[in-house]
């Protein structure tokens, strides 16, 4: 997409190149592209040229990437055909532009030319330390692995004319890393074939190499293109290994015939000494020594210790730059690091806030939690000490009775008519005071979940008309007890006993207070889950403002009534554990009416 850019911008201007405009764009996006060695597609010279031409135009457009593209392509261009002395104003160039701009990938590239500088000055140590100044600022780069595959690739093929082997396959397993076997479209792929049969080459693996240099030449068939030079020169030297001469000088013969139409370039100088040294082995010393002579001609036109210090001065400018550049990056980390630090404590001090506020919170919770113990534990006082009171005032009342009509029966001179009342009295007290007992044992067991309920399933049909029937036979009363349902059956999935329990209590309730009329006990569905019973009865009623008492303990709405006033206490704990509700019919004027719901199921 950059070289795209690059190419676009410059079809875009350039009168002066307008004849074979489309031709040379091709020519420099390819070489762009692939960041060829050797390029027998375009002339060095046009690459200067055009490369010269674009460069305010791409800045003015602030096409940052693509100008220091363009700069190092220039910068490159230079070192390649030897005029070292360009290619290191081009590279000081580069690294003011990018100390300008604040451009971290421009002093990388800037990096990368200096090395390309030391590559053809035939300074091999320099140029790899260089390369791994340069790779060391990409690296801190992100999306740059382009970069890093086009570096790598001048790094290999530096290191591969050295010695260091290990170092060598460092280089090669970080290569092969980037570049992985599906990527077979991308131009560098055949780059890596060949960087890895030289170091086939190197290992002594001559089959190997063979292998992986058939397969990268007809990768190149495949794709319709020319084997690369680089590819064909490390062809050359493995026929040479194996001492087929006459294929290595057709090779280095093809060549020649693509880098001598660049005359005057440093990168001829390899492929001329690997030319002669095959003609000397096949017996041709006299053209042998003309190339070794040409050899010499260009290392002697190339000045190169002059350059070397010019070089070494560059170098030495392009690290008190990146010095600068990385203590302006160290300085902006600790901007950025005062921002977060200060941003946290910000936070930390709003975390702190809330947590203060929570805390507030829940400690006037807790608070009004304890002030609510407190009133609570105070009406459980009261409750206690009413409970008390009432059970003392209920009890004292049949004891007094028992005690002074059990004092009569022991006199002599009663008849056997006041002896039958006296004896007809106890018994009723007795009765009174056992049914007390046993309904506080019933409140208490229900409060504290200590009553056993065995529930089972049953016909509540059945239950209400045996009940019906016993209080029928019990009753004090003239009013007529009923059973109303509209039902045959209904199962319920409850305690008999219990349930019973409730029935009775609240059909008794109803004849203390029914003397004629009538008492109905009614079940019918309230839903397709729930039972609903109503004791309906026809006497006094409940006044509206008393209905709401008459569930509490001892609550008895006639203070002469023989109750113990803990019934409907205990119909309503009885009712809630098996999971319905009681309440009376506030609707209802003509009597009362108690209600209560029970679930079908389990």
């Amino acid at each position: 997409m950059r070289a795209f850019i690059i190419i676009l911008l410059l079809s875009l201007t350039g009168q002066a190149f307008a004849i074979d405009n489309d031709v040379k764009l091709k020519r420099l996006q390819t070489f762009i592209s692939r960041n060829l060695r050797y390029c027998s597609e375009m002339p060095i010279d046009s690459i200067i040229i055009w490369g010269e031409y674009f460069e305010p135009t791409l800045l003015k457009e602030k096409q940052y990437t693509e100008l220091f593209e363009v700069m190092y392509l220039v910068a490159h261009t230079h070192a390649m055909r030897g005029d070292i002395g360009l290619a290191i104003n081009k590279v000081h160039l580069i690294s003011e532009k990018a100390k300008l701009l604040n451009y971290d990938l421009g002093f990388a590239l800037a990096s990368q030319a200096i090395g390309d500088t030391y590559t053809y000055s035939n300074m091999l140590p320099e140029a790899i330390a260089t390369y791994k100044q340069a790779l060391d600022l990409l690296n801190n780069i992100p999306h740059t692995d382009l970069y890093k595959k086009r570096l790598l690739g001048r790094l290999l093929q530096v290191s591969l004319t050295g010695n260091n082997i290990e170092e060598t396959n460092h280089y090669l397993t970080l290569f092969n890393h980037l570049l992985s076997e599906k990527d077979t479209e991308d131009p560098i792929y055949i780059y890596r074939l060949a960087f890895n049969a030289y170091y086939k080459l190197r290992l002594g693996e001559l089959d190997e190499a063979h292998k992986i240099l058939q397969q990268a030449f007809a990768h190149a068939d495949q794709c319709g293109t020319q084997p690369l030079p680089y590819l064909i020169h490390i062809s050359a030297l493995y026929h040479e290994e194996v001492e087929d001469y006459t294929t290595a000088l057709q090779e280095y013969e093809q060549l020649t015939d693509i880098l001598f139409s660049e005359s005057g370039s440093i990168g001829q100088n390899q492929i001329m000494t690997g030319y002669a040294r095959v003609l000397m082995k096949t017996g041709k010393a006299e053209k042998a020594n003309q190339l070794y002579q040409d050899v010499n001609k260009v290392k002697d036109s190339l000045s190169i210790n002059s350059y070397t210090r010019q070089g070494n001065r560059l170098h030495a400018s392009y690290q008190i730059d990146t010095i600068e550049f990385e203590n302006q990056t160290e300085k902006n980390n600790l901007v950025r690091m005062a921002i977060i630090v200060g941003g946290t404590i910000l936070i930390l001090s709003f975390l702190l806030a809330s947590y203060i506020r929570r805390s507030n919170r829940k400690l006037a919770a807790s608070r009004k939690s304890l002030e609510e113990a407190k009133r609570q534990a105070e009406t459980s006082t009261r409750s206690k000490s009413m409970f008390l009171s009432n059970m003392s005032h209920e009890i004292r009342t049949p004891l007094n009775a028992l005690s002074g009509f059990s004092a009569i029966l022991t006199e002599e001179s009663i008849d056997n008519e006041t002896r039958q009342q006296c004896t007809e009295i106890i018994q009723q007290n007795s009765e009174l005071l056992l049914k007390l007992i046993n309904d506080v044992i019933d409140l208490s067991s229900l409060e504290f979940g200590k009553m056993q309920f065995n529930f089972e399933h049953c016909d509540a049909i059945v239950l209400c008309r045996n009940v019906v029937e016993m209080v029928q036979k019990i009753k004090q009363t003239r009013a007529e007890i009923l059973f109303d349902t509209d039902l045959e059956e209904l199962i319920l999935y409850t305690d008999d006993a219990r349930l019973q329990q409730v029935l009775i209590n609240l059909l008794i309730n109803a004849t203390k207070f029914t003397p004629s009329g009538s008492i109905t006990l009614k079940l019918s569905l309230q839903s397709k889950s729930m039972a609903l019973f109503t004791v309906t009865d026809t006497g006094c009623g409940i006044p509206l403002e008393n209905q709401q008492k008459i569930f509490k303990r001892f609550e008895k709405l006639d203070e002469q009534d023989k109750g113990t006033g803990l019934g409907l206490s205990i119909c309503q704990l009885i009712i809630k554990h098996i999971g319905g509700d009681i309440w009376i019919d506030p609707e209802y004027t003509e009597g009362s009416r108690f209600c209560f719901t029970h679930p079908i199921k389990k």
